[in-house]
């Protein structure tokens, strides 16, 4: 009887137990779960206190044994709490899921801190990101981002998953079979391109399955970020039809327009049409049913497309009655819209066409993102925006293309005048394009927009330090100097190494492809290596960092080869090619080491969507497809290309090898090798070995093999063997 009636206390206690954690403060329960998370059991030391009166705003202290945060929102709160994990327990929370090494005791605050958002909106994401880097992300990867985002502040995520199957309703409604609106969508990878309006059916018909599974994703998605306060910015309808409804529709005034890198035309439905207003309610309506609303929607129509007329007076038509037929659903509706549609084609867009789009939509209800705002800040040429409010945004990468490259100096310069500069910005973000380059940059930004001032010399010293369980001060000033002279560039799609690009003859220019001294990145990379450190993080650091250093000198090589072949020197180019065998090898087994690295992981991930085996072969082609030739001809063709292990070891090494080999058979017979040979014999050959790669079933690894630090000390000890052939700049 005893056992039986300590049994029953123990049920009462778990249930009482359980009832306390269910009883939680709801406006703290995001915040409390998202501790959890990270901490495990240690987040009963930590007290999240919502006061509402603190906009934007986390008071960190210590309250007896406890750490407490206080802030207005989940955010908020989740700011103060990446705040101590960096600074109280030397814990770096990385963007993509990985290790987190959390100390065994949580350290006491020892002084109070309290940090105010410089702007009410942190936008994220972009439209390429879903097709370079979260197309394959299962709900445990989407988990571990949105605490990300949480973590830096970000509470206007762009959340574009799931809408077509939003689309499958509508557009039966309007007379289409199922079949016939799967064919119109593209495969999983292009499916970014075809929401924007550049492409239909490239890689299709898109399976059922992965519709209804991103549908109910999406539903997780959104319910995580609002549960953290988040906005969600979700997709409207900007005008892109399909063919067939042009077909079933005569009389509407829907326009074939001009082709986007060479595929076939898209259909434009003009917005003074009254069928576009029907479309755009029964979208919205079944999108709120499906999904909720925060009346935020993006929209953008003719994106790097060029539109039926260039005249201001039907360019201010479209864009009125665009935002009219979302505020006819939605009188609360804000429109969000890439001011990179006059960035990329500027000569199209004249001064009357930009004011007079933005002139007919009522003031704050159109927001402007600047999507590369590093690079042109778009609203110093436009009146700030003609009065409407606009985000300043942080790009930073093209196409996921992995390169060192994120200026935090040149930001925090800009972001500097920004403050200072009377202007409509409302909010900033990062429009990343793909997640393969450095973090840094991107968590630099979002602190710097809690802080009046945050010196990057000092900031990248602390950050570095997190990746280590000890004090470094070397590896701080190396990481210091990389961002002196090696992190000094914006993004560009066409920066980093030969490597992965074409193969080709030409000496590159230095401030495209290597705007700073391999030297300087090499020494930064011996002091690391010299410092070795535990943690996941310090690992990536040294694996991607060498890979840089190895990949700039096969440029250098290419640059020499191009000088032995104009001087018909065989024996040189022979030295060089066999050379260039080992800097692949090398580059390859370093990147073994490292999951997201691997070309068979990404190639595992696309195939665990399948629904049977021809689902997965398909989304096996889409994913191999998007990485190398990219589209329906080679337009586009390396645009998202990555250093990782199985490309670089296979696919680039094989088509340089064919360059080298080719061209020493050529010059050892006294035949050409120019521009006529390489347009009319051997880019041919690259367009048949892209159309191969993308059919292709070469099992590559799925699992990394071996340890970063010894990988790249292998590949140290030859590096000056290699440096000594090549030959100095």
């Amino acid at each position: 009887m005893k056992v039986k009636a300590y049994f029953t206390a123990f049920l009462v206690m778990a249930a009482l137990c359980v009832g306390c954690r269910d009883s939680k403060n709801p406006d703290t329960a995001a915040a409390d779960a998202l501790a959890e998370r990270l901490l495990g059991v240690k987040a009963s030391g930590i007290e999240f206190v919502s006061d509402t009166t603190r906009h934007d705003t986390f008071l960190l202290e210590q309250s007896g044994r406890k750490v407490r945060i206080t802030g207005d929102n989940p955010v908020s709160m989740a700011v103060g709490l990446n705040y101590y994990l960096k600074n109280y327990l030397g814990v770096d929370c990385p963007w993509m899921k990985g290790e987190l090494s959390i100390p065994d005791k949580l350290a006491p605050v020892t002084e109070t801190v309290e940090r105010t958002a410089k702007v009410g909106d942190r936008f994220f994401l972009n439209y390429c990101t879903y097709g370079y880097a979260l197309l394959w992300c299962t709900w445990e990867e989407w988990e571990w981002l949105i605490d990300w985002m949480a973590l830096n502040g970000i509470n206007m995520p762009l959340a574009l998953t799931g809408q077509e199957y939003v689309w499958l309703d509508v557009w039966q409604q309007f007379g289409m079979t199922a079949d016939e609106i799967r064919a119109y969508f593209s495969g999983p990878a292009h499916l970014p391109w075809h929401r924007m309006g550049e492409m239909d059916g490239w890689q299709g018909p898109l399976p059922q399955s992965w519709i209804d599974g991103q549908m109910e994703l999406q539903k997780r998605i959104l319910r995580r970020e609002r549960e953290f306060g988040m906005r969600p910015v979700l997709p409207a309808f900007s005008g892109h039809v399909p063919g067939r409804v042009a077909e079933l529709y005569p009389d509407a005034a829907i326009t074939e327009i001009a082709s986007w890198c060479d595929f076939p035309s898209p259909y434009f439905l003009d917005p003074n049409d009254p069928l576009f207003k029907r479309v755009q309610k029964l979208y919205l309506e079944k999108q709120t049913e499906l999904f909720g609303t925060d009346h935020y929607y993006g929209a953008d129509p003719f994106n790097e497309m060029i539109p039926p007329s260039w005249e201001p007076e039907y360019l201010a038509g479209v864009t009125g009655e665009l935002y009219s037929s979302m505020a006819q659903v939605d009188p609360e509706a804000r429109w969000i819209e890439m001011a990179w549609i006059y960035v990329n084609n500027p000569s199209g867009w004249s001064p009357a066409a930009k004011k007079a789009c933005m002139d007919a939509v009522p003031k704050g209800k159109l927001i402007m993102l600047e999507y590369q705002g590093e690079y042109s800040e778009f609203w110093r040429e436009t009146e700030s925006h003609y009065g409407q409010p606009f985000i300043w945004c942080y790009l930073g990468d093209f196409g996921g293309v992995d390169v060192l490259e994120g200026n935090i100096v040149k930001v925090d310069r800009l972001l500097k005048s920004l403050f200072e500069t009377e202007s409509t910005c409302t909010g900033l973000g990062c429009t990343l394009e793909g997640f393969s380059v450095a973090p840094h940059p991107f968590e630099y930004f979002y602190e710097r927009l809690w802080c009046d001032t945050l010196d990057p010399y000092g900031w990248i010293r602390k950050w570095s330090s997190l990746h280590r369980d000890d004090a470094c001060p070397a590896t701080e000033a190396a990481w210091e100097k990389l961002i002196r002279e090696v992190f000094v560039h914006d993004a560009a799609y066409f920066a980093g190494s030969m490597m992965s690009q074409h193969p080709e003859f030409g000496h590159h220019d230095p401030q495209s492809r290597l705007p700073y001294d391999n030297d300087i990145l090499l020494e930064c990379c011996r002091v690391l290596l010299a410092n070795p450190s535990g943690r996941d993080q310090s690992r990536y650091d040294i694996t991607t960092l060498y890979t840089q250093v190895l990949a700039n000198l096969f440029t250098l090589l290419t640059d020499r080869y191009t000088d032995a072949a104009s001087a018909g020197d065989v024996a040189r180019m022979k030295e060089l090619k066999e050379l260039s065998l080992k800097l692949f090898a090398d580059t390859d087994a370093l990147l073994a080491t490292r999951e997201e690295m691997l070309f068979g992981r990404w190639i595992s991930n696309a195939r665990r969507f399948g629904a049977d085996a021809a689902e997965q072969d398909c989304f096996e082609v889409n994913a191999r497809t998007i990485l190398t030739r990219w589209g329906c001809d080679m337009y586009l063709d390396d645009y998202a290309r990555r250093l990782w292990q199985g490309l670089v070891g296979d696919y680039y090494c094989r088509r340089w090898q064919t360059f080298f080999d080719t061209t020493i058979d050529r010059v050892e017979k006294g035949l050409a090798v120019d521009g006529d040979w390489y347009d009319k014999e051997f880019w041919p050959v690259l367009v048949e070995m892209a159309g191969e790669e993308m059919y292709s079933k070469e099992p590559y690894p799925a699992e990394p093999i071996g340890d970063s630090f010894a990988a790249a000390r292998d590949v140290d000890s030859r590096i000056d063997g290699y440096r000594a052939v090549i030959g100095s700049e």
